[in-house]
């Protein structure tokens, strides 16, 4: 994909992925549901309920011209010091899988199949066929990423992680990397929901690495992705959570599990609710 119009989407209700299938820097987004611009608080203008019903009034009888000068009257275009519109939706960040060997690339297939839930990307390099499995699933509550190949010791890689958000921290301890940030202001309103992003990789032969910023893969057979995210929101006015222990709670519950076990009850899960239509366009 070359816009995030043409990525593939996986996503469980909370956690959100939108896969590129680069097969030289494979590009991930994140979302998690509770990340937004801004703060609780209330968006409603005191003084615009008196206008509201004159606003009507002035559709209802045809006088759009003048119901539209009204509304900016009194619902401009740039807010106030003490209004806003609303807060948007927003971005983690992406997680980037950068792989070393960046030679040609033949026989490349990427797919979203959507009766169980499953992003994948295949192709063949150097006579190896590679393959790489996104979830977002709907038991464990992690995306889990498989990246096989059908020869041993053929999956050397770098994990890295970059976001719009300027309040943000890249570490790496215990083999995980750990990203963390806070959301953007908007409109009158500072970003205070926090989030945290931990991703943890889990080798079949190889070597596993790190530098302060990243995580180093050479040499393995095969490599199971775990990445766990975390928010402070706790309810629509209550943002006290710990976004870390969030996180850190998924992903361990999730890592003594095997990719295939994830997969398994993921789309057990996942077609509880997709088997209950289905559509025959003959």
């Amino acid at each position: 994909a070359v816009i995030w119009e043409e990525a593939l989407p996986v996503g469980n209700g909370r956690l959100g992925a939108m896969v590129y299938g680069d097969p030289h820097l494979e590009s991930i987004q994140l979302n998690e549901e509770t990340v937004w611009a801004g703060e609780p608080g209330n968006n409603i203008m005191a003084d615009i309920k008196e206008y509201f019903p004159k606003i009507r009034r002035l559709i209802f009888e045809g006088k759009h011209t003048q119901a539209q000068q009204l509304a900016s009257a009194y619902l401009p275009w740039d807010t106030d010091l003490d209004a806003n519109y609303g807060m948007s939706y927003q971005t983690v960040g992406n997680l980037e899988i950068s792989f070393f060997d960046t030679s040609e690339v033949v026989n490349y297939y990427r797919d979203l199949d959507i009766a169980n839930a499953v992003a994948s990307v295949e192709y063949q390099q150097n006579g190896v066929r590679y393959n790489r499995e996104i979830i977002s699933s709907f038991e464990d509550d992690v995306i889990a990423i498989e990246m096989t190949a059908d020869q041993p010791g053929a999956l050397s890689f770098e994990l890295g992680m970059n976001s719009p958000h300027e309040k943000q921290n890249l570490s790496v301890d215990e083999n995980t990397l750990h990203f963390s940030g806070t959301s953007s202001d908007m409109e009158n309103k500072t970003g205070k929901v926090q989030f945290s992003t931990l991703i943890k990789p889990k080798l079949e032969g190889g070597e596993l690495t790190s530098t302060d910023s990243s995580l180093v893969i050479r040499n393995a057979d095969q490599v199971t992705i775990y990445v766990s995210i975390g928010t402070n929101f706790k309810h629509y006015d209550d943002i006290s959570g710990d976004a870390e222990q969030v996180a850190a709670t998924f992903l361990n519950e999730a890592w003594d599990k095997d990719y295939d076990s994830i997969k398994k009850a993921h789309i057990e899960a996942y077609r509880k609710y997709y088997d209950r239509v289905q559509l025959d366009l003959g």
